[in-house]
């Protein structure tokens, strides 16, 4: 499962979370403050990019993912 608390912590920039079998990730448990984040191969995902969206379309975050998993609201992810 997803650290609930991974958006709290104000240390961490980067956090790899590939080849992993996580379920959800729902809006509130990411801040842009981590600004690198890897969660490909996590094939039963469901990531709302809501809270990353708008400083990952501005290029100021990098999100590592497959564009065959269930991102939602974060329409430029998925072309």
């Amino acid at each position: 499962t997803w650290p609930s608390l991974l958006y709290q912590h104000t240390g961490l920039r980067a956090f790899y979370a590939g080849s992993n079998d996580i379920r959800t990730v729902s809006a509130g448990q990411l801040s842009p403050t981590i600004f690198h984040v890897e969660i490909a191969d996590n094939p039963n995902i469901y990531f709302d990019a809501s809270d990353i969206c708008q400083a990952w379309m501005q290029g100021e975050y990098n999100l590592y993912y497959d564009k065959s998993q269930n991102i939602i609201n974060c329409e430029a992810m998925l072309q």
